[in-house]
């Protein structure tokens, strides 16, 4: 795992720091978390500062298996965490949409039903994306969050997605709720708050970025930098806000498509896969039209009292103000990260790429003309109107090309 290029800069200041890093084997599912007896011996003698961020994070999870690794587990870290002779914290990662049911969320633990055990930390990010500076500019190795929807519309696949486009996109760059994590372990360990602190880790209420901005910057670097092997070209829209329209979109563009490579490929005998791949993005689209089509506010009063804590050379090794953050350059890192890191794809193939898309638009013109064709011969053999409109038409045609020609032999 450390000779992944999320640590190349690591190994290069510190050739050795594999050496301090002791894996233990565990599962939320099982007992114990799945610890032997050996390893829980040297977390319980050993450990003073615990981060929990272990998690699902699908959306559709089924309420049994969300339950048992969301709440259970937690429960599990703390019950282990309290056996701990040298714990001075315990840093739990949430989510910001943890009380989505509010349109304003401020910075507390808010009752409910069920009690919690007393946490030392909560750490609330948003919607987590790429990197944004560490270890590098648009780092991410997984399809959660926006990166499975930039390759689907960068591929060509996703024609049509339900989304406000004024609704803010409270997307965060990974780095900085795990900076967050490090400041606000640092901060309770020397000041030891007697309250449950909660930090919101989000972008939107201090640096907003809509849905329909990461749109236009989206489409127009797809172009720039393609995806490899696009199954159509990107189109020009894919944000839609009214339902109608949207569910006529995914008709034209998403089912018959499916329906129609499918039926081809069961007659030449390869394996149907459209259908099930468009099954799949629709579940997926419909559990995320929840987040783009609202807009929340967080309160932020706790962040920014940390951050006054940090020195100035802190703030610059642990950057959790995202004030800064330019969303145009992040959102192509971002795009530019799925394609390097998630595809595996390669700068070099580029030109290759940009040329599928120019072959994809060539055939496209080519098929429209001909329906266009085809459609206007059918229209002519049946109706007159049509035919004499056809021969209107022709006759206008050849009077400009002769006209064209009187002037051109012309001499000034």
């Amino acid at each position: 795992m450390f000779k992944e290029k999320i640590f190349e800069e690591l190994r290069r200041r510190s050739p050795e720091f594999g050496t301090k890093v002791k894996p233990i084997e565990g599962d939320m599912m099982e007992h114990n978390l799945g610890i032997g007896d050996e390893d829980a011996e040297t977390l319980r003698n050993n450990v003073s500062i615990v981060f929990h961020s272990a998690a699902t994070v699908k959306f559709d999870e089924p309420m049994r298996l969300a339950v048992e690794m969301n709440v259970i587990a937690v429960r599990k870290m703390i019950s282990l965490c309290s056996t701990f002779t040298k714990l001075d914290l315990f840093v739990h990662v949430s989510t910001a949409y943890a009380n989505c049911d509010r349109h304003y969320i401020e910075e507390m633990v808010y009752p409910t039903p069920v009690q919690p055990q007393q946490l030392i930390e909560l750490c609330r990010p948003s919607i987590v994306g790429a990197s944004w500076k560490e270890p590098f500019p648009g780092w991410i190795d997984n399809y959660n969050g926006p990166s499975g929807l930039y390759i689907a519309a960068g591929k060509g696949l996703l024609r049509s997605f339900k989304a406000d486009t004024d609704a803010v996109a409270d997307i965060v760059p990974v780095d900085i709720p795990v900076n967050m994590m490090i400041a606000t372990a640092w901060y309770t360990v020397l000041t030891k708050p007697k309250e449950v602190l909660v930090y919101h880790c989000t972008t939107g209420g201090i640096n907003p970025f809509t849905w329909g901005e990461l749109e236009s910057i989206a489409l127009k670097f797809f172009w720039k930098t393609p995806f490899e092997k696009a199954f159509r070209r990107p189109t020009s829209t894919v944000l839609r806000s009214n339902s109608l329209v949207h569910d006529y979109w995914v008709f034209i563009s998403h089912l018959l498509p499916a329906y129609m490579i499918d039926g081809f490929n069961k007659l030449s005998g390869s394996r149907p896969i459209m259908v099930d791949m468009y099954t799949k993005l629709h579940k997926t689209m419909d559990v995320l039209n929840f987040f783009t089509s609202r807009s929340w506010e967080w309160t932020y009063t706790n962040n920014d009292s940390l951050t006054q804590k940090l020195n100035s050379q802190d703030r610059k090794t642990f950057f959790i103000d995202p004030r800064s953050l330019h969303w145009p350059e992040y959102i192509e890192n971002h795009i530019l990260g799925t394609k390097l890191y998630v595809m595996n794809e390669d700068m070099a193939g580029v030109p290759a790429a940009r040329a599928h898309l120019t072959r994809l638009r060539n055939i496209r013109y080519t098929f429209n003309t001909v329906m266009v064709i085809a459609l206007w011969r059918v229209l002519i053999a049946r109706s007159q109107i049509a035919r004499n409109l056809w021969q209107f038409i022709l006759a206008l045609v050849l009077k400009f090309v002769r006209f064209t020609r009187i002037t051109s032999s012309v001499k000034p």
